[in-house]
């Protein structure tokens, strides 16, 4: 193990310091979720293994599966020196490492996984997280990122290419890409499960939480009271959750653009769905479409494993929190899924309302 692990690991058995991991895809909430618990933790770091590689290699080289000792000693020591330099009049120090599945390969998350005293993974249904990545993608990419600036400009086309040499082991494309994030994440879930599982007996697991970003914009209330219960927190930190006039100390890690101190900074809450991101994923590209049948037996997996928050049937009648509109309308994938899992028939009479948009015709 490197020097900047073995002191991580001596703080957090001396009970000084306490770290929550934040695992996700690209594009799943994980962003929103590390604001969410900078309003309870000390520090909250973004994506410190980005900047761990970036000072070991050239800028352009793909962060993806990563297994290199030196990056690693670096990150735990950027880590290290937030909790060296933070001084917190409460015992242990908290700090939230985010950071996107798939950047360190299997051998150095085998090293990771010991030192966190809880994991939070974000998801995102894949219709609406392919498309949040593809569009943030080509504004990076494209010449004129406007012709993708709203869901509906996806809607019945294929998705091009991005550049050959920045992805190469992926041929460029988006959708073998984002197969990788997903795909790792279900490794790295898979992995944390099976360390729990060699525990001796008497030994604590490390608790794992699950968070969907769709269904926490519903209910924010409900979803985030789960998740700090879990996460072993005290129900009073839902307020400052919750009231939208965040605090930022959310650190970069030394992420110099303009977009990011941008998109951190912002303190204005949870916000709401809207109808302007429905998306029918009937209306999506033939190519598109299979790309998310492949994923939606891992998103379903990992909505089992979020079963403390689901919304039931009747609650799926509600509108979302904040706005005239219901789930259904805005996410009508979601509210079926929502419904699989808890093991609701959609074909019951009842049940029609919740699926269907008003004046569908289903009858």
């Amino acid at each position: 193990m490197s020097d900047n692990h073995n002191q991580l690991c001596e703080l957090i058995n001396d009970q000084r310091l306490r770290i929550i991991s934040i695992l996700g895809t690209r594009r799943s909430g994980s962003t929103i979720a590390a604001k969410c618990l900078a309003q309870i933790a000390d520090i909250v770091l973004d994506s410190p293994f980005n900047t761990a590689f970036k000072a070991h290699n050239n800028s352009q080289s793909p962060i993806l599966n990563i297994e290199d000792n030196a990056v690693y000693d670096t990150f735990c020591g950027l880590i290290l020196s937030e909790a060296v330099k933070k001084k917190s009049g409460k015992q242990p120090l908290i700090i939230v490492v985010k950071g996107t599945s798939g950047r360190m390969g299997r051998a150095l998350f085998n090293k990771w996984v010991q030192l966190p005293s809880s994991f939070l993974v974000t998801f995102r249904d894949p219709a609406a997280q392919l498309i949040s990545l593809a569009r943030a993608r080509y504004k990076r990419e494209a010449k004129d990122a406007s012709k993708l600036s709203k869901v509906s400009d996806f809607f019945g086309r294929p998705l091009p290419e991005l550049d050959r040499q920045k992805y190469p082991q992926f041929n460029g494309s988006i959708l073998e890409l984002n197969q990788f994030y997903w795909d790792s994440l279900t490794k790295e879930v898979r992995a944390i499960f099976e360390m729990n599982s060699a525990r001796n007996e008497g030994e604590r697991a490390v608790p794992i939480t699950f968070l969907e970003a769709t269904l926490m914009r519903f209910n924010p209330q409900d979803a985030w009271a789960s998740v700090l219960n879990e996460l072993g927190f005290h129900s009073d930190n839902l307020g400052g959750i919750l009231k939208g006039n965040w605090k930022a100390n959310m650190l970069s890690t030394g992420r110099e653009t303009s977009s990011f101190k941008e998109r951190v900074s912002r303190s204005d809450g949870i916000q709401p769905l809207s109808l302007k991101e429905r998306v029918d994923i009937k209306m999506l590209h033939p190519s598109l479409q299979g790309h998310i049948q492949k994923l939606t037996p891992i998103y379903t997996t990992l909505l089992r494993a979020s079963q403390n928050y689901l919304p039931s049937a009747y609650v799926l009648q509600d509108k979302c929190c904040g706005t005239d509109c219901f789930l259904k309308e805005v996410n009508p994938f979601v509210a079926e899924k929502v419904l699989e899992v808890q093991g609701v028939s959609r074909l019951r009479t009842d049940i029609r309302t919740v699926l269907c948009p008003e004046g569908c015709g289903c009858g």
